[in-house]
C-alpha cells in the first residue's frame, strides 16, 4: 500500500496536471498551437516524463535490494540508519554521499510537494491559483507554500523520526488513491471531443483504479 501511496502521489493528481494546464494556457511565444496539437504534446510529455520516473524508481529499488537487504539491512528508522544502511556500498563515503543526495533530492521535492498542498487547498476553496502567477496575484496559494514547507521544517526540529512517518504518509496517499482515481475516471468519462480518453485508455485506467481499491481493501482487512 505504501509502493501505491508513493507511486500514485497526490503530486500527480494536482502538481503535474495543474503544471500541463499552465502550459497549455501559456503555449510558448511565437509557436500557436491547435487544442489537439497542445494536446498531443502533453500526452508525449506526460507518457516521457511517467516513464523516466518508473525507470528510476525501478533501479532505486534494484539498487536499494541488492546493497541493503542482501547484508540483512530490512528496517530503517532514522536517515542516519539509512546512510550506515550505505556502507556495504560506498565504504566510508557513505555518510557524504547520502548527504549530497538528500540534499539534492530535497532541493527539488520539497518545493514540489508543498505546492501540491498549495495546489489542493487552493482549488478547494477556489482561491487564485498558479506558479505563473506572481505573489501579489496569489497570495493565499503561496502563502500555503511557505506555511507547509514551515511545517516539514518543524517536523525535522520537534524530533519526529522522518522515516516512520514517510512511509505512514505513503500508506495514507495509498488508501486515498483509489477515491481520487475513481473521481479522475469518472470525470474523464463524461468529457466531449478529443478531451475524451481513448478505449485503451480508459480500459487501462478503470483496471488501475480497479487494483487500488483491491489492494486497500485487502490492507483493511489485515
Amino acid at each position: 500500500m505504501a509502493l501505491v501511496g508513493a507511486l500514485l502521489s497526490p503530486y500527480i493528481f494536482f502538481w503535474q496536471t495543474n503544471e500541463e494546464s499552465e502550459e497549455r494556457a501559456a503555449p510558448p511565444v511565437g509557436v500557436p498551437l491547435s487544442r489537439g496539437e497542445s494536446l498531443h504534446r502533453m500526452q508525449i510529455d506526460v507518457a516521457a516524463g511517467m516513464f523516466a520516473a518508473n525507470v528510476i524508481y525501478y533501479f532505486v529499488a534494484l539498487t536499494a535490494a541488492s546493497a541493503l537487504f542482501r547484508h540483512g539491512v530490512t528496517s530503517i528508522a532514522t536517515v542516519r540508519d539509512a546512510a550506515d544502511a550505505l556502507r556495504p556500498l560506498a565504504g566510508d563515503g557513505a555518510y557524504l554521499l547520502f548527504a549530497v543526495g538528500i540534499i539534492v533530492s530535497g532541493l527539488v521535492a520539497i518545493p514540489v510537494l508543498a505546492g501540491t498542498a498549495a495546489y489542493a487547498v487552493a482549488e478547494l476553496v477556489g482561491w487564485s491559483e498558479g506558479l505563473s502567477r506572481p505573489f501579489r496575484q496569489a497570495r493565499a496559494f503561496y502563502l500555503v507554500i511557505i506555511a507547509s514547507t514551515t511545517l516539514g521544517i518543524a517536523l525535522n526540529i520537534v524530533g519526529l523520526p522522518a522515516v516512520p512517518t514517510l512511509f505512514v504518509a505513503a500508506i495514507v496517499n495509498g488508501l486515498l488513491v483509489p477515491v481520487v482515481l475513481t473521481l479522475i475516471m469518472l470525470v474523464s468519462t463524461s468529457a466531449d471531443g478529443d478531451l475524451r480518453p481513448s478505449l485503451p485508455t480508459l480500459v487501462v485506467g478503470w483496471a488501475a483504479t480497479g487494483l487500488t481499491v483491491v489492494s486497500a481493501g485487502a490492507l483493511s482487512l489485515r
